[in-house]
This record gives C-alpha cells, structure tokens and sequence, in this order.
C-alpha cells in the first residue's frame, strides 16, 4: 500500500491512466445526457496492483474527463471517492471487489448522486434516481471487468504482485454476475438505442408541426399587411402623388388600423415619398420627399412588378433600427407608376 516509486510502477500507472482516461473517452451513450463510461475498470486494476497512493492517482487523471463529458466536477468527486471507497476495503481484508464496489453505491455512492445532481443541480427526483442506477450498473459492470482481468490474466505476475486467493466460490460468483450482467446491459443498451430512435422521429415531427404552423400564422399576417400595402398604394390613383393633407390623413388612418408597422408611405416611379407617417422621423426631420431607389426592394419592385417582401435591414427614414418590408408596385404599362411601403416591427413579430 506504499508509495513505491519504480520505473517499472510509473509504467504501469500511465499504462492504466491512458487507458481509463481512454475508456472515459470513449463512452457508450445510453440516453440524452447519459452514457457508460470504463475508466473505473483500470482504476481498480492500479489500486490492487499498485496500492492506494497509484491507484487514486490514476483514478484522479481517469475521472477528469468527466468534467468535460457532463460539464460539472461532482462525478469527478464521486469516482475518487468510490476508488478511497475500494482501497479502505482492500486494506481490511475484502476481496470480492463487486461485492465491495456494490455497498458503496448502496450507500455512500447514492447519497453523494443524490446530493450532488438532486440538492446542488437541482435535478428532479426522476432524473436523480435514473442516474443513481445507471451509476451503480455501471460501477458494477467496471468492477466485474477489473476483477475477471485480475483473476484471469497474467497481469498480476507482470506487475510483480503475488496472485490472490481464488477460490470456487468467487468464480462461481462472477460467472452468475457475467450471465446475469451482460444480457442485461445488451437489452438495456438495445431498448435505449430503440428509444432514442423514436425520440429523434418525434421530436423531428414535432418541429415539422411547428414550422408548419408558423408558416401558417406568418402567412396570414403577411397577407393582412401586404392588403394595407396595397390599400395605400391605390391610393396614388385616387389622391395623386403630390404631397397633400388627406394622403397624410389617409396614412394615418390605415396606420392606426395596423399598429405593428413601424411607418408607412407612397412614393412616386422614382422611389421619393409623396406621402410618409409619421411625416417626421425622431430626429424631427421631414420623411416626405426622402429617396429610396437606391433600396434593393426597389430594384426588385421595378424588375420584378410584383409584391415584394425584404430581408432585414437597418432604417434611415424614419426608424434608425433593424427592420423589413413590404411593398407593393403600381404598374402602367411596363413602367412603374408608384409604389407603397409598410416598415414592420420585428419586436412585434
């Protein structure tokens, strides 16, 4: 149980450290969030082989990548303890390492799951008590792997360790524990894989569903706001397109009946407003008369002829943040006679 500092020793301990940082590594996802990890295997293997001192230090630098695996330090904290856990056994007397491996996560393996992810994460009682279990199966399985390789590899005479007692009884042990173990954790692994393959279609057609209906509602709301567009820009036949009191009325009359956009306005084919609301912007500037061919929904209005709906971009009429439009062309033959525009909220939306 000493601290033994040979070159022999520190090869076996970084042996067994590369591979239980390895088998961490390589976890065998189970669920959401929840995965078997093997680097406890080789921890065991460097306690019994290499006494309490190695064996920590190996199960330190084992159960580090824990951290970052689930992204919090208490499993870290609860494989450390479970290897002191096993080393006080050993140094006791106690052999069978599933046997010793059990009672700790009988007691003092649940408490600390239970205080860590239950009264510190904040996790609910079901999720504490899913992994509460799958601690303890997986402790178990990494504790029957570590005592079969003990028993029945030549590992201990290479290490220099005198062979422990065998005897019936406990091969007749870990065999029921293999014939019992292995089925269980293959069902096991199969029914999650089958769970989050059915997991994975619901939630993809639960996503399908949303998108559909907000499709649905975006659709209906565009099309309420492009019937205002339009509405101001019939009003270029009705009123003109020279800057007067009743398009201004007429403005503000359809912009108190569609609160969600920003401002609106008529301009001529040449992309200036002959009729704006609000008629000032906030820095108490006139928006009438203000030019926007330069505007790529302008291009695409007078190329296009069509309703057309703009990506977002930042205002410089009236509102000096992010926005989009829609705007509708009044065509006369194949030139564009004029056109109305609605600048929407996109806090609203």
């Amino acid at each position: 149980m000493n601290f033994v500092l040979t070159p022999k020793t520190l090869i076996i301990a970084v042996v067994l450290a590369v591979l239980g940082f390895a088998g961490n590594y390589l976890a065998l996802p189970i669920a959401y969030g929840v995965a078997f990890i093997f680097g406890s295997i080789f921890s065991i293997i460097a306690i019994v082989l290499l006494g309490t001192y190695w064996g920590l230090a190996v199960a330190v630098i084992t159960a580090s990548y824990t951290v970052v695996l689930w992204n919090h330090p208490y499993a870290l904290v609860i494989f450390v303890v479970e290897a002191v856990w096993i080393a006080m056994a050993l140094r006791r007397g106690k052999s069978n390492l599933v046997l010793i491996d059990a009672l700790f996560w009988i007691s003092a393996g649940s408490l600390m799951v239970a205080l860590f992810y239950g009264a510190v994460m904040g996790l609910g009682s079901q999720s504490v008590i899913m992994i509460i279990l799958k601690q303890a199966v997986n402790g178990l399985f990494n504790a029957l792997i570590a005592s079969l390789i003990l028993y029945y590899q030549p590992i201990s005479k290479f290490a220099g360790k005198a062979s422990r007692q065998y005897s019936y009884k406990s091969l007749i042990f870990n065999v029921i524990c293999v014939f019992l173990m292995f089925p269980t954790l293959s069902l096991l692994l199969f029914e999650k894989h089958r769970e989050n393959i059915a997991l994975n279609k619901q939630f993809a057609q639960s996503v399908q569903t949303e998108t559909a209906e907000i499709e649905d509602e975006l659709t209906k709301c565009l099309t309420n706001y492009l019937k205002a567009v339009e509405a101001i820009a019939q009003l270029g036949d009705s009123h003109g397109l020279t800057p007067s009191d009743s398009l201004q009325k007429e403005l503000e009359r359809i912009k108190n009946l569609f609160p969600d956009f920003h401002n609106i306005y008529l301009a001529n084919g040449l992309g200036t407003t002959v009729a704006f609301y609000p008629p000032s912007n906030d820095n108490g500037e006139s928006t009438i008369g203000l030019n926007f061919s330069d505007r790529p929904y302008f291009t695409q209005l007078t190329s296009t002829s069509l309703p057309v709906v703009s990506d977002v971009f930042t205002g410089r009429g009236s509102v000096f943040s992010p926005i989009f439009t829609i705007s509708s062309p009044v065509m006369k033959g194949d030139q564009l006679s004029h056109f109305a525009l609605g600048a929407l909220n996109l806090d609203q939306m």
